[in-house]
């Protein structure tokens, strides 16, 4: 009976330390994710700061596509409303030089 107490005791003390190691597992998750989203509200202000700032940030001037043949094909940014339209104009403009070139 003292050998099964003894198994009993050994188990709720397994139990008792692996319920602490996930306390702290979960305490540095949270410190993780906390430190994270410090890090990403910064940068993004950053990065918001820049945009602000920038007198390069001109919505009337386009962007210059120029190929590995030196062709330039101006593209205005308010065109360009997703990845889906940016990947549709370049594959456009692929089969437009492709058929120029050959």
């Amino acid at each position: 009976m003292r050998e099964t107490a003894d198994v009993l005791f050994q188990r709720l003390d397994w139990l008792r330390n692996s319920t602490v190691e996930v306390k702290n597992t979960v305490q540095q998750i949270f410190v993780i994710n906390f430190q994270m989203y410090g890090e990403i509200l910064r940068v993004q202000s950053l990065v918001t700061n820049q945009i602000v700032r920038s007198p390069q940030m001109n919505l009337e001037a386009p962007w210059i596509l120029e190929d590995c043949l030196g062709r330039v094909s101006p593209v205005h940014r308010q065109f360009i409303v997703s990845w889906e339209v940016c990947s549709g104009l370049i594959a456009w403009l692929t089969l437009i030089y492709a058929e120029i070139i050959f």
